[in-house]
This record gives structure tokens, C-alpha cells and sequence, in this order.
């Protein structure tokens, strides 16, 4: 299968990023009730959708027991077929593990979780991301929530959505979305921060004949950004600090760095990673 070449946020105008923000917001409504009209052409709980964080709870569920991840990838052309969601362009290889049928209901449910922030989270409004073209969050739609920051939304609940359907990291409980937007309703504290988001890379000593250390890649990621694995490979291989780096697999590098630590290797990497963001 073509590779299909992802549309970059930070490629877009600031006019055109704003106009983004604006088509997302105006949506939200008619995605929130797209979600709600699914759950009740398919017999499920839809008299329990009030847009009160209890209803995360009959949503998720509903929605993790009634679809399953396509075995093979969609193709391009079949996620155009119809509609295609706002975020597809920016991130097509998570769209064709979802395909268009998936994609499109978990883009209608972020719309409901959307509605549900706004109405039980006070002072919560969608902004434009900024911080520059660094930034992980420039010039996506995100939204802003008074004590907790700034989240996007549609993109977190794709990720949750694949780990859900494959039953990893208990994404698939039902509490799931819930416990999410409660969370949301706590400042994060310099402590608990970076364990919010998992981490991107795992690096642990190994005993091989050859090699020291294997770091592995989460896996959204690896699909998601292929290229900038292949640079991060590059640029870790151009380091006179590591003999060696080999890219094993697409979730999976192996190094020989026999004079580093598992932590400070995996601080390079993690520099190295976001230089390649630039």
C-alpha cells in the first residue's frame, strides 16, 4: 500500500488554521448528535446520552462492544468515499486503521465529549493551538480547559480508540472516557505531569552479543510518524556517543551504547526525537 503523505499543521496559514478552528467549532453540535443518532440506529443507550459526564460511561461501552478494528488497513481512496474527518489529511495512517466506518463514529463521539466539556467544565472554550511550529499543539483545534490546559480532543480519543478495540492499557473499561474528562476537572501538578501522557519511548538494557539496549517505540506513533522515526534513527546513527543504531523493526530499535546508562540514553533519544519536530 501507497504511503499516503500526511498534510502538516504547521504547513497551514495562520488565516487558514483559524478557519480550521472555526468549521471544528461550528461542528461540534452535529457531530455530538451524528453520535447520538449512531447509538440509536444501532439499538443502543441513546435515552442515556444527556451530555452528563455518567453518560461517558453507556457511550464507551456501547461503542467498545459494538466494533472491531478492520483486520486489514483502508486504503485512501475508501476513506474519501465519503466524507472524510476534519483531522484525516493530518493523520491518514491512524484513519485507515480505524477505516471510514470507525473514524467517522469516533470523530462524532469527540464531538460529544467536546459538548459534554463545555456543559460541565466552566470557562472550557476551543482555541487555537499556538506555542510555534516546535509545538506539538500549533495550529490544532484544542481544547482549553480552565484548570487543566489545553487538549486535542479528536487526535486523544483516535489513539484511545485503537488501544480500546485492541483491549490494551484498560482503555477498553468502561470508566474510560469519564475518568478522562474528570481528570480534566484536576490541575496537573509538576509530579503527576508527565504521567499523563505516556511515554513515547521505553529503554531497557538487553544482554546480546552485539547490542546494549533496545528502545521501543510506541506503537500509534510508529505508524504515525514514520518519517520522523526514520530521522530520529538518522540522526541517533550520526552520534559519536552510540556505536551503533538499528532500526529492527517499525516499533522497535536496537543500539550499542556499552558506556550509557538505560536513563541517559533515553534522554538523547528523547532530545533527538524532538529535534527532529523542527
Amino acid at each position: 500500500m501507497t504511503e499516503v503523505p500526511a498534510r502538516l499543521y504547521e504547513d497551514l496559514t495562520r488565516d487558514d488554521a483559524r478557519a480550521l478552528v472555526d468549521t471544528y467549532t461550528a461542528g461540534i453540535g452535529s457531530r455530538a448528535d451524528g453520535a447520538i443518532a449512531e447509538v440509536r440506529k444501532r439499538s443502543g443507550p441513546a435515552n442515556e446520552l444527556d451530555f452528563s459526564r455518567d453518560s461517558l460511561v453507556p457511550l464507551w461501552t456501547w461503542f467498545i462492544g459494538a466494533f472491531q478494528l478492520p483486520a486489514e488497513r483502508g486504503r485512501d481512496e475508501e476513506m474519501r468515499a465519503g466524507e472524510p474527518p476534519w483531522w484525516y489529511d493530518f493523520h491518514p495512517p491512524m484513519g485507515q486503521q480505524l477505516g471510514p466506518e470507525i473514524a467517522r463514529v469516533i470523530t462524532n463521539i469527540a464531538g460529544y465529549v467536546v459538548k459534554t466539556a463545555l456543559a460541565t467544565l466552566p470557562g472550557t472554550e476551543v482555541v487555537l493551538g499556538g506555542g510555534g511550529k516546535r509545538s506539538n499543539e500549533f495550529q490544532k483545534p484544542l481544547l482549553r480547559v480552565p484548570r487543566y490546559g489545553d487538549i486535542a480532543v479528536d487526535i486523544g480519543l483516535v489513539i484511545m480508540t485503537i488501544r480500546g478495540l485492541r483491549h490494551e492499557f484498560g482503555m477498553d473499561a468502561p470508566e474510560t472516557l469519564k475518568a478522562m474528562i474528570e481528570s480534566w476537572d484536576i490541575p496537573p501538578t509538576r509530579d503527576d505531569s508527565s504521567q499523563l501522557v505516556e511515554s513515547t519511548f521505553d529503554v531497557t538494557a538487553i544482554e546480546d552479543h552485539r547490542f546494549t539496549h533496545r528502545v521501543s517505540i510506541d506503537e500509534v506513533v510508529a505508524v504515525d510518524e514514520e518519517a520522523r522515526v526514520e530521522a530520529l534513527v538518522q540522526r541517533l546513527s550520526e552520534l559519536d556517543t552510540l556505536d551503533e543504531v538499528v532500526h529492527e523493526d517499525r516499533e522497535l530499535l536496537l543500539v550499542r551504547a556499552p558506556r550509557m546508562a538505560s536513563d541517559e540514553l533515553e534522554q538523547l533519544v528523547e532530545k533527538a526525537w524532538a529535534s527532529t519536530h523542527a
